[in-house]
Formats: C-alpha cells, sequence, structure tokens
C-alpha cells in the first residue's frame, strides 16, 4: 500500500508532514536570485551531446566511503577491484554524497538535485511533487527499467522514491525467491543473492534498459558464514569480492547493445569527524562496448576537483541525447563546458567546492566564512587565506543553497502534473 501512488497522494494532502525549509541568513549585499541565475545559465542540459543509447547499470554501493579508496589497512587493500577498476574509468578527485540516506543519494543522482538541506524528501511536503528524474526520461526515450534493492523495499520510502523518478519496476528482499532461505544480515539479504536476483530479471528486460541496484551487505557489520574472517577484515573488504564477481558476469553476459557501469555509494555513514568522512563517496563510471573497442562516449581518466551526485543524470542525459533543462549537475562527459562548484551541507555549516579549494560557511550566521585547501586539509581544521575567488566561491554557494532550495520547496498545490502521474507511479 505503501508503494501505491494514489495511497501517497492521499497521504500528502491529509497528513501532518513537517516542512523541510531552512531558514537561510542573508547578507544584504548579495543577491542570490541573481548570483544563482547566472551560475544556472551554465547548468543543465540544452543541447546533449548523444552518443550513447545502449543499457545503464547503476550500482548504489551502501554505505561505502570514500576513506577507503585507495587505503591499505593492516598492510591489506581495504577495496582492491574496486580500486582497479576505478583507474580504468572515467573518476574524479573528489565525489560528494548528497545526504546521509539511501533516498537522498538516490534523489540527488536520479533527479540532479539537491536535497531539501539535511532531509530527504520522503515523508516530507514536497514527496508528491513532479520532479524530473532521468528514469523517467530514459523511459520517454524508449528504456526498459528496474530497480533492486537487497533490504525490504519499503525501507525508508525508497521502493517508493524510485517508482516516483521513473523507474518501471522496484524490487526488494521479499521479491527474491525463497529469500527466507537465504543467509542475510539484520536489513536483508547479502549482494552475491542479490546480483544474481538482478542479473536473473535482466534477462527479461527489452534492451536498452536502464537497472538501479542498492546494495546491502554493508547495511551492518555481520559477516556471512562463508566469508573467510582471518583474510576479509571489514564488511566493505567482502563486499568488494561479490562487487568484483557481479562485474564478471556483467562482462561476460551476451549485450545487444553497448552497456554503461556506474558505481557509486548512497551515502557514507554517520561515523568520523570529518566532512570527508561524512560525504566523500566511492565513484566511477564506465562504458563498456559490445564489440570490444575502445569507448568514444566516456574518457577513462581522472577529472580533477570536486564533483557530486548531481553530475550522474547530468551525464546520462547529456550521452544519450535527452534534453534535461532542470538538472543542476554537470555532465562528466564535458564537465569544462558547465559552471563549477559542488555543495554540501551538514548541520547548519555549507561547503562549496571549486577546484583545489573550499568555502564553508554558516547559514544563521553571515560574515564568518573560511576558506580551506581540501585536498590538503579535508578535515577543514586548518583554514588558509582565502583565493581571489573566496568572494564569488562563498556569494555562489550561499545562492546555490538558499535558490535550490527555494526550487525544490516552493508551493505549488498542483506540482504534480496529472499527464505524469500514470508514468511515475506506475498507477493505471
Amino acid at each position: 500500500m505503501a508503494l501505491n501512488g494514489a495511497y501517497g497522494i492521499f497521504w500528502a494532502a491529509v497528513g501532518e508532514k513537517k516542512s523541510s525549509k531552512e531558514n537561510i541568513a542573508l547578507p544584504k549585499d548579495i543577491n542570490t536570485e541573481k548570483v544563482f541565475a547566472a551560475w544556472n545559465a551554465q547548468r543543465g542540459i540544452h543541447t546533449p551531446l548523444g552518443g550513447f543509447d545502449g543499457n545503464i547499470v547503476i550500482v548504489f554501493l551502501e554505505s561505502w566511503w570514500g576513506s577507503e579508496v585507495d587505503r591499505i589497512q593492516d598492510g591489506v587493500e581495504i577495496l582492491p577491484f574496486f580500486n582497479k577498476l576505478r583507474r580504468e574509468s572515467l573518476h574524479t578527485d573528489l565525489f560528494l554524497a548528497g545526504g546521509h540516506r539511501t533516498t537522498e543519494g538516490i534523489f540527488s543522482s536520479m533527479c540532479s538535485l539537491p536535497n531539501p538541506l539535511g532531509k530527504s524528501i520522503m515523508y516530507s511536503e514536497i514527496e508528491n511533487k513532479d520532479f524530473v528524474c532521468i528514469p523517467r526520461l530514459l523511459s520517454e526515450k524508449g528504456y526498459s527499467s528496474a530497480f533492486f534493492q537487497g533490504s525490504d523495499q519499503y525501507t525508508s520510502g525508497t521502493g517508493l522514491l524510485v517508482l516516483k523518478t521513473g523507474f518501471q519496476s522496484s524490487y526488494g528482499k521479499r521479491d527474491i525467491p525463497d529469500y527466507e532461505k537465504l543467509e542475510q544480515n539484520a536489513w536483508g539479504v547479502y549482494d552475491t543473492d542479490l546480483y544474481k536476483f538482478a542479473l536473473d530479471k535482466m534477462s527479461s528486460l527489452r534492451e536498452p534498459f536502464l537497472v538501479g541496484i542498492n546494495t546491502n551487505t554493508t547495511h551492518d557489520n555481520l559477516f556471512p558464514a562463508r566469508a573467510d574472517r582471518q583474510k576479509y577484515k571489514t564488511i566493505r573488504q567482502w563486499a568488494d569480492t561479490e562487487l568484483q564477481d557481479f562485474h564478471t558476469l556483467l562482462a561476460s553476459r551476451k549485450w545487444e547493445k553497448d552497456w554503461l557501469l556506474v558505481l557509486v555509494a548512497d551515502h557514507t555513514t554517520y561515523g568520523g569527524s570529518s566532512i570527508f568522512d561524512h560525504y566523500a563517496i566511492p565513484f566511477l563510471m564506465k562504458h563498456y562496448t559490445k564489440d570490444g573497442k575502445e569507448s568514444r562516449v566516456l574518457p577513462n581518466k581522472l577529472l580533477p576537483g570536486a564533483f557530486s551526485q548531481a553530475d550522474i543524470a547530468a551525464t546520462l542525459a547529456d550521452i544519450t541525447g535527452v534534453k534535461a533543462p532542470t538538472f543542476l549537475g554537470r555532465s562528466l562527459a564535458r564537465p569544462e563546458s558547465f559552471s563549477p562548484g559542488a555543495s554540501i551541507f551538514h548541520l547548519g555549516q555549507s561547503a562549496w567546492f571549486d577546484g583545489d579549494w573550499a568555502v564553508v560557511f554558516n547559514i544563521r550566521k553571515p560574515g564568518e566564512e573560511r576558506c580551506f585547501k581540501w585536498k590538503q586539509d579535508m578535515s577543514f581544521t586548518k583554514e588558509s587565506p582565502c583565493p581571489a575567488q573566496g568572494e564569488k566561491m562563498h556569494e555562489e554557494g550561499l545562492s546555490y543553497i538558499k535558490e535550490s532550495q527555494e526550487l525544490c520547496l516552493s508551493d505549488n498545490p498542483h506540482a504534480i502534473k496529472e499527464s505524469w502521474m500514470p508514468r511515475a507511479w506506475g498507477l493505471f
């Protein structure tokens, strides 16, 4: 019932949902509407590149940490497979999560918009707005689609959210045949069984397709009985081997079209004392041609600087030839064509990243902005004199969180268009 769109609309109308809006104190000398408009003029996918009409597999790696990428612990590489594949793919210096929950990561990644500051749209007063997201746009282009998660699909409203973004089907652990007989942690099935289920379902999807997977092995720290605890010290080490096995099966699959693999954490965990631990996440994007030839769609290289989950949907729209003028991310296929800048928000503090610099400011205390060289100090403990562009960065960062929040949270009783409701909700 919670996955039913009509029920969700009714609940939004009669239920008491808390406002998602944060009050932001603005300096009198900053016109945030003007600054944001100038910045946003170079965002949005208005004239897409196109060139890719193949399949897309996006794996949201549950609670993986960016701090563990390329990290050695007790003489052992934590994520050996991911690290190797990352070096052979399109990847970035820094990739930032849009929040702390699965629904926040999916919304930011699929809809190329920021979440309400420090919150998810789910169970809020804007849950039923008509957000335009890449699954919906690809469906209109002829893609079939499905989303899979190893936990219960009702967890935090994830199953409902993926349908809202435009995925045509949503599956959780209870949809896996005889899931009760499978070994599970506190949340659901391990990734090996989830990947197998997704692969089985992919066989019945019409190409091109979009598949989303939210993994579950790392939802807690319980190892499966088959894991060698002498070899695997952390649960993410084990999940990395499960990912490698899945990649092998994907690579050996008989594809009708090229395929694109996106690996990204949905979020980190609440652990850690620094901004890096809270929001830096693993990310890579790789194009595989069915004939084994070199990709002409995406380069396999490092993109310097900071990027964010909002860039995923923007990139997918750009390379598939889909117009998405409302997307606030930038295409990783040609980031130089877009305004720079990536934002995070944490407990009243916001950070705006541009190049090697980050400007941190309090949304309620104007005049307290500070500058950091994030590559040298991800904990933001060693403040540096602001660079020449520091004032501009502060204005853009402040304007971004102020005006993007207004876009997402604007009161509009007719936000859901009747023409879209059946497609987005899978009703009727």
